[in-house]
This record gives structure tokens, sequence and C-alpha cells, in this order.
């Protein structure tokens, strides 16, 4: 085998490699977004918005209900890129707590407080 075609059959094989992979992440953003996921652990949102805007002397983000409006703007307001991209990451912290602290996310946000 000359070095040639060695080459070019490692630029076909390694660009196959590279539109398979790609058309996979390509896949796990577009997908349809799981809305009902986001109902699901509207919690957990509030949770985590709460640790961004705490209850102190003024109200915090679960009194304002800014869960609501995350779930909204994830649904009507964002790109279906994004809002699978804000659901995977809600999925990783949910997984990442039970892997690691053996307890549901809710109540690793809560102890973070």
């Amino acid at each position: 085998m000359n070095r040639r075609k060695f080459l070019k059959g490692s630029l076909v094989l390694g660009s196959l490699s590279v539109l398979g992979f790609g058309s996979y992440k390509a896949y796990s953003i577009f997908r349809k977004p799981d809305y009902k996921y986001l109902q699901q652990h509207k919690a957990l949102i509030a949770e985590a918005c709460e640790t961004v805007i705490p209850k102190t002397d003024t109200p915090g983000a679960k009194d304002a209900k800014v869960e609501e409006f995350v779930i909204h703007c994830v649904q009507h307001m964002i790109s279906t890129k994004e809002a699978n991209i804000f659901i995977d990451g809600l999925q990783f912290i949910d997984d990442y707590c039970k892997k690691h602290y053996k307890k549901v996310s809710l109540t690793v946000l809560w102890m973070i407080k």
C-alpha cells in the first residue's frame, strides 16, 4: 500500500466518522423538546431560581413564581435547540445529584443554600 492510498482512505474514513457523529449531535439538539419534563420538574427549576435570587428583605424567586416564567420562556420564546439544551441541562443536574449524592437534585439544591 502506498502513502497516497493510505492518506485518501484515512481522509475518507475520518470524514465519515465526523459526519456520523455530527448528525447524531444535530439530532439530539434539534429533536422535539420534552416539555412534560419541565412541568414534572417545576420544583427543581424553582429551587435553582431561588438559589440565584434568594429571599431576603424582598421576595425571592419562588415568591415571584419565576419558575412559571422560565417554563413559559422555554416553551414559547426560545428556539428548539435552546430548549433542548436547557432541558438537557436540567436532566444533567438531576442525574449528577442522583449519581454522586444518592439524592434527588431538589434535596441537593436545598442543602446548598
